[in-house]
């Protein structure tokens, strides 16, 4: 089992929420068994660009105690153009405890790793500039941070402590920046873009599994790659 959350420093915007949604359905597509754990905001969530309406216990409920994650987890299904991809998630409502205390989902993914139940867990993390969730960033085997090409975005990237395990992505990517990718690649030693593309924006219940239908065929192969990097990464960690 692999355990990937799409994080990022400082404001929003850099849509790394678009990216777990993506990420999650292609996975699912691919034959990964994949829960996807929601802790976004109220009205910028995986779930509310997935599911229609929004039934509790929610993460945050999970989080405080109030509820187990088994009972949290609700299946998902979605219709990609002629396939069907089939998922689950644990949606979140945008309400989460004044001090979150991770250790509900360290059990949780101590618990799959067990089960065997599923072999991909993404998390959808809410913009974290001050840090409050590097916590539980730091338990996950891999961190995809995600940067827009722009000098604040990129800079806030390269000047905080990141862990070892970092998936550097660069989002809305266009060739005319590729200086911002240069500038990564230089940093990290790779980094993954994801080119701008329509089909991953403004996304919602009613037309999410027709956009991902209709993704370029560039920004398709560059979201592959960039989950095949993870796995054969996990497989050299592991062997």
């Amino acid at each position: 089992m692999i355990s990937l959350g799409f994080y990022s420093f400082g404001r929003g915007g850099t849509g790394k929420t678009t990216l777990a949604v993506a990420s999650t359905v292609l996975a699912s597509l691919a034959g990964w068994r994949t829960l996807l754990i929601d802790i976004g905001d109220a009205n910028n969530s995986s779930a509310t660009r997935l599911l229609s309406s929004l039934e509790p216990p929610f993460t945050g409920d999970v989080l405080s105690g109030a509820a187990s994650w088994q009972d949290a987890v609700a299946e998902a299904k979605l219709r990609v153009g002629n396939l069907d991809a089939s998922f689950y998630i644990i949606p979140s409502n945008g309400k989460l405890p004044a001090q979150p205390g991770f250790e509900p989902l360290f059990e949780m993914l101590s618990e799959l790793r067990s089960m065997g139940a599923v072999d991909l867990v993404v998390f959808d993390l809410p913009s974290d500039p001050l840090g409050v969730f590097m916590p539980l960033v730091s338990r996950l085997d891999f961190a995809a941070v995600v940067a827009t090409p722009e000098y604040s975005s990129v800079k806030v990237v390269t000047s905080n402590r990141l862990p070892a395990f970092t998936v550097p992505v660069l989002n809305k990517y266009r060739p005319e920046l590729r200086h911002y990718l240069s500038s990564l690649r230089q940093f990290f030693g790779a980094c993954f873009p994801v080119q701008y593309d329509r089909g991953l924006e403004d996304l919602a219940p009613s037309n999410v599994g027709k956009k991902l239908a209709s993704l370029h065929r560039e920004t398709h192969s560059q979201l592959v790659s960039m989950l095949n990097a993870v796995l054969s990464r996990a497989e050299v960690a592991t062997a």
